[in-house]
């Protein structure tokens, strides 16, 4: 057996352990059934709906011995009807492998919430998007950081109501901690990498499946980028910052996040269905 690293069309990384036997280690090369391991970094897919679903490599040919996914059990549907080899785990976080990004700290208010705007690094180069979100936040008493993802350079933008911080990339994590809101994509790492109060502006794929969660778990709020108005957004965040359930919500999943080792569970997970090692680790 061993293992080929499948990078899909829609950035979202499966690992397959692969048959050997296959031509070349790959699904799609495969013409009998063999047993693999995939992890996958997107939800579960809401019956009915396209836009959310992993886009896998011909899996009919595979016997899925352990399917592995960074969600949170928590923080998904109840009642779903799952695959046997299903596993939840937490997000896929290795905070001594990213880089550090510089970010002009000294010009953040601490007298004023911090709203940390981020559209994620692939469907990001809508410069109205950011116009509107800009516009709007600068309605209300907080500060806004707009992180561009490397799409844009922030003198693209020009001026935007309400001055706010403008940076090509930004060190997410950090800002997300300090923030009190976050509108983003609907990208799942961003979605549960903190899990703060948010507003999702889903464009596609897996991200409506992301808003539909944070609206199912009264963390948040979602607006499709196609129906994103000042009109619509103004109210989403008036209710999420000022109703206090969704700042109590956010931090019941937080708490829930410090307790998972998403990496390393999902590792063990692995490893324990290969039999390569920690063979008392619990399929569970």
């Amino acid at each position: 057996m061993r293992l080929v690293l499948r990078q899909q069309s829609n950035a979202f990384p499966q690992l397959w352990c692969c048959n050997p036997f296959a031509r070349d280690g790959s699904p799609s090369g495969a013409h009998q059934k063999h047993s693999a391991v995939a992890i996958s970094t997107n939800p579960p897919s809401i019956p009915g709906s396209h836009l959310n679903a992993p886009q896998p490599y011909r899996t009919r040919h595979y016997n899925f011995q352990i399917k592995v996914a960074q969600v949170l059990s928590d923080f998904d549907f109840p009642g779903r009807k799952l695959p046997a080899a299903f596993r939840y785990t937490g997000p896929f976080v290795d905070r001594a492998a990213r880089k550090e990004i510089s970010f002009p700290w000294s010009q953040l208010d601490s007298s004023r919430p911090l709203v940390f705007v981020s559209m994620g690094t692939l469907q990001n180069g809508i410069k109205e998007v950011y116009r509107v979100i800009a516009e709007t936040c600068a309605e209300f008493p907080a500060q806004t950081v707009l992180a561009l993802g490397g799409s844009l350079a922030p003198e693209a933008l020009g001026p935007l109501p309400g001055h706010p911080i403008i940076a090509r990339y930004a060190p997410q994590l950090d800002l997300l901690r300090k923030s009190a809101l976050a509108v983003f994509h609907g990208g799942l790492n961003t979605g549960i990498a903190q899990l703060r109060r948010m507003i999702a502006i889903p464009v596609r794929l897996d991200q409506p499946g992301v808003g539909a969660r944070l609206l199912w778990k009264g963390t948040g709020k979602a607006i499709p980028v196609h129906a994103l108005k000042s009109c619509r957004l103004r109210p989403a965040i008036r209710e999420v910052l000022g109703t206090g359930r969704y700042r109590a919500q956010a931090k019941a999943l937080q708490r829930q996040i410090a307790s998972i080792r998403g990496v390393e569970r999902a590792a063990e997970l692995v490893e324990h269905s290969l039999a390569i090692s920690r063979p008392t680790v619990p399929v569970a």
